[in-house]
């Protein structure tokens, strides 16, 4: 069976926080997003980290509804003369712009290291690379 790209509709579904962005938008992003995911994945895992790469992608450009919401890591806010406290931890990895940066970029993450884990043994005892294609 061949490989299913998802389309912006999937990318919404699966990310209603993303339900605002045009469809030409996303399918920039889905697209972008295929040079980190290819078909040396498991099929079930393809179009999910295709969908949570762009997304991740797309938050960090800010086209979340929720980019404006209160980051995580915001542990006490005040509204008066306005105070926040954050978790110092938090902020450094929205700031690093990695994968732990948003949900959408942990859920790659988590699909990643299940295709891309590192060396795995056959039936056979020998050992291959699970490098993902690349």
């Amino acid at each position: 069976m061949a490989y299913a790209r998802p389309d912006p509709a999937a990318l919404k579904l699966r990310y209603a926080a993303f339900g605002a962005v045009d469809d030409d938008r996303v399918q920039y992003w889905l697209d972008d997003a295929a040079r980190g995911v290819d078909e040396s994945w498991i099929e079930a895992d393809f179009a999910p980290a295709l969908i949570a790469l762009a997304a991740h992608n797309m938050a960090l450009a800010g086209l979340a509804a929720d980019a404006t919401a209160i980051p995580r890591g915001v542990s006490a806010i005040t509204t008066g003369a306005f105070s926040a406290t954050l978790a110092e931890a938090a902020v450094r990895q929205q700031i690093d712009g990695g994968l732990a940066a948003t949900r959408y970029g942990q859920d790659y993450a988590a699909l990643l290291r299940r295709n891309c884990g590192g060396p795995l043994v056959t039936r056979a005892g020998s050992v291959t690379s699970a490098v993902c294609g690349r």
